[in-house]
C-alpha cells in the first residue's frame, strides 16, 4: 500500500527508492502502516477475545461433555462420575498471558503516537474483563489452588525486564537525531538497530541483576517460626501432612487400626475429616447444604421482601408529595 501510493520519506524520497532498511523502518508512512497492524493484532484478537472464549472452551463445552457422558452410561461408577464432573485446579498460566499484553503494548513506543493512547486503553478495559473472568473463575469453577513455592511469581518479574527493555530501547530509538536526545547522537545504518539492541539487552541484564542480587537485600529476611500451635492451626486447615498422605491413611486404617482412622483429604470434601487428637487430626467441619433447584420458595421470599421495601417507598413518596 505504502510503495501503491508512492509516498515519500521526510527528505521527498520516494520509499521505493530508498534501499536501507534502517531508513526505511525510520519513515513515517512505514512506521504509521507498522502500528496500525500491531494495534489491529493486539485488540481485540489477543488482548480480549481468547479471553472471552476460554472459560467457554475450557469449562463450560468439557463440563457439559462430561454431563452428557455421565448421564448416558450407567456402568460409570459414582467415584468417576464425580471424578468427570469435578472442576478443574487453578494454574498460573495468567502470568503469561498477561504478560504477553504487556509486551505488545509496550512495543507501541517504536510507532507514531497516534495510536499508543489506543493501546493502552484497550489494554486496560481488557485486563478489566480479564479480571473480571478470574474472579468468577476461581470463586465458581476452580476446585483447589496449588502454589509450591514462588518460582512462578519470580520469574514474572523477570519477564517484566522485557516491556521495561523495550520502552527504553524505544526512546533511543525515538531520540535519534533529535536536538534534544541522548548525547546528541544520530547513527545512521546499522549503528541504530545496533545501539536499541544493545540498550535493550543491557537493561535485561541489569534487571535480571537487580532480582539476584539487590532485592534479596531488601526483603525482611526468613519470617521467624509461628507460635502458634499445631493444634490450632490443624483445626482451622484442613490440609495437614497426615490427611494429605495417602499411605499415611492406609496405614493408619488398615496398620494401627485407629479409630476414627486418618482419613485422607479430597478437595471439596473436607467435611468427611474425622477428628482424633491422638494421631494429630484435629480438623472437623459440615457439610455444606446442598441447593435445591426445585425449592423455589427462598426466591419467593426474596421477592416478597422487595416488593415490601419498595411499597413502602413509594407510600413514603405519596406522603411527602400530599405534605407539600
Amino acid at each position: 500500500i505504502v510503495l501503491g501510493n508512492g509516498m515519500p520519506t521526510f527528505q521527498g524520497i520516494p520509499i521505493a527508492n530508498v534501499t536501507s532498511i534502517g531508513m526505511l523502518f525510520e519513515t513515517f508512512a512505514m512506521q504509521r502502516s507498522m502500528g496500525h497492524a500491531l494495534y489491529e493484532y493486539a485488540f481485540p484478537s489477543t488482548f480480549l477475545v481468547p479471553f472471552v472464549l476460554e472459560p467457554i472452551v475450557t469449562i463450560y463445552i468439557p463440563w457439559k461433555v462430561m454431563v452428557w457422558v455421565v448421564r448416558s452410561r450407567r456402568s460409570i461408577s459414582k467415584h468417576d462420575a464425580e471424578f468427570l464432573l469435578a472442576p478443574i485446579d487453578m494454574d498460573l498460566s495468567r502470568y503469561a498471558d498477561v504478560m504477553l499484553n504487556v509486551v505488545l503494548a509496550s512495543v507501541s513506543f517504536y510507532f507514531p503516537g497516534g495510536i499508543t493512547h489506543r493501546m493502552f486503553l484497550a489494554l486496560a478495559a481488557s485486563h478489566c474483563v480479564i479480571y473480571a473472568v478470574d474472579q468468577y473463575k476461581v470463586l465458581r469453577c476452580t476446585r483447589a489452588c496449588y502454589f509450591a513455592s514462588n518460582k512462578v511469581d519470580w520469574w514474572a518479574q523477570w519477564m517484566l525486564s522485557i516491556p521495561c527493555g523495550a520502552i527504553l530501547s524505544s526512546a533511543v530509538f525515538k531520540a535519534n537525531c533529535e536536538q534534544s536526545g541522548f548525547f546528541g547522537l544520530c547513527l545512521k545504518d546499522y549503528r541504530l538497530p545496533a545501539l536499541v539492541a544493545a540498550v535493550f539487552v543491557g537493561h535485561v541484564a541489569l534487571h535480571t541483576l537487580t532480582l539476584f542480587c539487590v532485592a534479596p537485600l531488601l526483603s525482611r529476611g526468613r519470617v521467624g517460626s509461628s507460635r502458634t500451635s499445631y493444634r490450632i492451626v490443624a483445626s482451622k486447615i484442613a490440609c495437614s501432612w497426615f490427611a494429605s498422605n495417602p499411605t499415611h491413611c492406609l496405614r493408619s486404617k488398615l496398620f494401627y487400626g485407629h479409630d476414627p482412622p486418618c482419613v485422607y483429604l479430597q478437595a471439596g470434601k473436607e467435611h468427611l475429616l474425622r477428628r482424633n487428637e491422638s494421631i494429630g487430626c484435629f480438623f472437623e467441619d459440615a457439610g455444606a447444604h446442598g441447593e435445591d433447584y426445585d425449592d423455589v420458595s427462598p426466591l419467593l421470599n426474596t421477592y416478597a421482601e422487595v416488593r415490601k421495601h419498595l411499597s413502602g417507598k413509594g407510600t413514603w413518596l405519596a406522603d411527602a408529595g400530599r405534605s407539600a
